[in-house]
C-alpha cells in the first residue's frame, strides 16, 4: 500500500497532514507516537473506515497495488475484505468460536462444510489460539479470556484472505502474557500477509516491526528500521519520544 500527500480533516482539526508513506510487502510497520497524533485516522483512512464519522474530508491518494482506493470503481466491502482490521477492544459476536470464525465467509456465499472446517483450523492455527480451543470450537466465544477473544478476532479477519490486516492498539486492554501471544501472532502473520501496526508501546514496535513510524500531531516525523529508529533516530523529536522526555 502507499499514501500519497494523504490529508484527513475531521470538521475543522486536521488529524492527518499530507502523510506519504510506502508499506512494504510481508512487513511489520508499526506506527508510534503520542496520543491525538493521527496514528487510528492514518489507519482508518487505509481501508475507509472514517467515512461515516460526521465531518469527516479527505484529500490526496491511498493505493492498493496500485489502484486509488477512493476511487468509485472501489467497491468498500470488498476493499475491507482485501484489508482487514483488528480493533483495540475484541468484539467477538455472541455464537460458539466456530462460528465467529466462518460468519463472514458464510456471508460471501455457499462453501462447503469441510472447506469451513479446513479454514477454521487453518486461521485458529495462524492465531497462535488451535491449540487452546480446537476441543471446544463449538462453545461460546464468550467464555474465552480477553486475550483470546482478541486472537479469535483476528483468526475471524484471516478467514477472508485478506492481503493486508490493520491492528489499531490490539493489546491494549490486555496482560502482559496474553500481550506476547498476540504479538507471536504478528510477527507470524507477516509471512503470509502485510501488516500496520499502530501502538502507543514503544517497546511492543521495538519487538515486532521490521520499520517504524512515528508520528506527530498529525504529520510523519521520520520511518526507519526498528534498529535506526531506537538506536540512531534522524530526528531530536524522535529521540525525545522514544526516551520517554514526552508521550
Amino acid at each position: 500500500m502507499e499514501t500519497r500527500q494523504l490529508q484527513v480533516r475531521f470538521g475543522s482539526v486536521d488529524m492527518v497532514k499530507g502523510i506519504s508513506l510506502s508499506i512494504v510487502t510481508h512487513e511489520v510497520l508499526a506506527i508510534i507516537g503520542p496520543s491525538n497524533s493521527g496514528k487510528t485516522s492514518f489507519l482508518r483512512s487505509l481501508n475507509r473506515m472514517n467515512e461515516k464519522i460526521p465531518g469527516f474530508a479527505m484529500t490526496g491518494k491511498v493505493f492498493l497495488d496500485g489502484e486509488d482506493i477512493y476511487s468509485p470503481r472501489v467497491e468498500v466491502e470488498q476493499l475491507r475484505r482485501r484489508v482487514g482490521m483488528v480493533f483495540a477492544m475484541p468484539v467477538v459476536l455472541p455464537m460458539s468460536i466456530y462460528e465467529n470464525v466462518v460468519y463472514g465467509l458464510r456471508l460471501k456465499g455457499r462453501i462447503s462444510k469441510q472447506d469451513l472446517v479446513d479454514t477454521v483450523e487453518r486461521v485458529l492455527s495462524d492465531a497462535y489460539l488451535w491449540e487452546e480451543v480446537k476441543d471446544r470450537l463449538h462453545h461460546p466465544a464468550l467464555t474465552l479470556s480477553g486475550g483470546q477473544q482478541q486472537r479469535l478476532c483476528i483468526a475471524r479477519t484471516l478467514a477472508l484472505s485478506p492481503e493486508v490486516i490493520l491492528f489499531d492498539e490490539p493489546c491494549a486492554s490486555l496482560d502482559p502474557v496474553a500481550t506476547a501471544k498476540v504479538e507471536e501472532a504478528i510477527i507470524r502473520l507477516k509471512e503470509k500477509y502485510t501488516v500496520v501496526l499502530v501502538t502507543n508501546n514503544t517497546r511492543q514496535a521495538a519487538r515486532v516491526g521490521d520499520r517504524i513510524s512515528f508520528f506527530l500531531m498529525g504529520k510523519l516525523i521520520e520511518t526507519g528500521s526498528s534498529t535506526t529508529i531506537f538506536t540512531a533516530p534522524s530526528h531530536p523529536q524522535t529521540e525525545a519520544y522514544i526516551t520517554g522526555k514526552f508521550g
